[in-house]
């Protein structure tokens, strides 16, 4: 059930992490569809969530899919140094990316 999902890597990584990690998308639909919004806001030991995650990547259709099921609020989490979403992916060159926080988020995303 839902209490596997919610099962973590010694890392504090979920599935979900995992999945955005390596591009399954259609393997995070599932997952979502399971765990749902609480699966998607769990955060790894460095505080990282999926989407950091996401971002790190650059990957815009995991992002495009995060935002509309884990809305804004996920794309707003910050890990324990204060880094966003936002600036994960313009750390790491996601131009799209960044782009796409932005077009589905809104400005605040890059406070």
């Amino acid at each position: 059930g839902k209490e596997l999902l919610m099962l973590t890597r010694d890392t504090g990584a979920s599935c979900a992490h995992v999945a955005c990690e390596h591009g399954r998308l259609e393997a995070l639909r599932i997952l979502i569809k399971a765990g749902g919004q609480e699966l998607l806001m769990l955060m790894a030991n460095d505080g990282w969530s999926c989407a950091h995650v996401a971002c790190r990547n650059g990957n815009v259709e995991m992002l495009n899919l995060l935002l509309e099921a884990g809305g804004k609020e996920l794309l707003m989490l910050r890990d324990f140094n204060g880094v966003s979403c936002a600036n994960m992916a313009s750390r790491n060159g996601h131009v799209e990316a960044l782009e796409m926080l932005i077009d589905g988020g809104g400005k605040e995303l890059l406070m």
